[in-house]
């Protein structure tokens, strides 16, 4: 999240966080994915290719149809099957960033946030599904490379400036804003 901000305040692009659209859709009475969504949000688990793929579809056929041509999706995708279904019916990816520090720094960090659904509990089971399923995701794009990682256990500045020189290195445009 600090990192995807800070992307979107100095360059035109925009930044979708998977968490914040999948909570504003829980919240929404008319939609039909409200109730699974709070109770996946609840439990930690990650949803269908389908749900999950199409709320992130809609968000990025938003931001395309204003024009945006650069979008930094955070915490997306999660599961093999969702990331075949988005590189389907939207667009490959890039490349995909993955920032690195130990899960204790992740913990703290979560833990300050605190948001409703960001818990002890409800932590290590993320923690878990990361290293379950995302880690699938994470070997098909090293395998193509396409994947880079970053440590984050460093000074903010530094972790910024090293997520930039990754990006444009792998063909991402970071246009400055006017």
């Amino acid at each position: 999240g600090t990192q995807c901000a800070l992307l979107e305040k100095r360059f035109n692009c925009a930044d979708l966080s998977v968490g914040d659209l999948l909570r504003a859709e829980a919240d929404k009475p008319e939609s039909t994915w409200a109730k699974i969504l709070q109770e996946n949000l609840r439990t930690g688990r990650v949803g269908t290719k389908e749900m999950t793929g199409g709320i992130m579809k809609g968000a990025v056929d938003e931001l395309v149809v204003k024009g945006v041509q650069t979008i930094i999706l955070d915490g997306f995708p999660q599961k093999l099957e969702t990331t075949e279904y988005f590189e389907e019916f939207v667009k490959p990816f890039a490349c995909v960033l993955v920032l690195e520090c130990p899960v204790e720094v992740l913990q703290k960090r979560l833990l300050e946030r605190r948001r409703a659904d960001d818990d002890a509990e409800t932590i290590v089971k993320r923690v878990d599904v990361y290293n379950q399923t995302t880690a699938v995701v994470l070997d098909k794009y090293k395998a193509a490379g396409k994947l880079v990682r970053v440590d984050a256990d460093a000074e903010v500045v530094k972790v910024a400036a090293e997520i930039k020189r990754v990006l444009e290195a792998s063909g991402v445009r970071l246009e400055a804003r006017q």
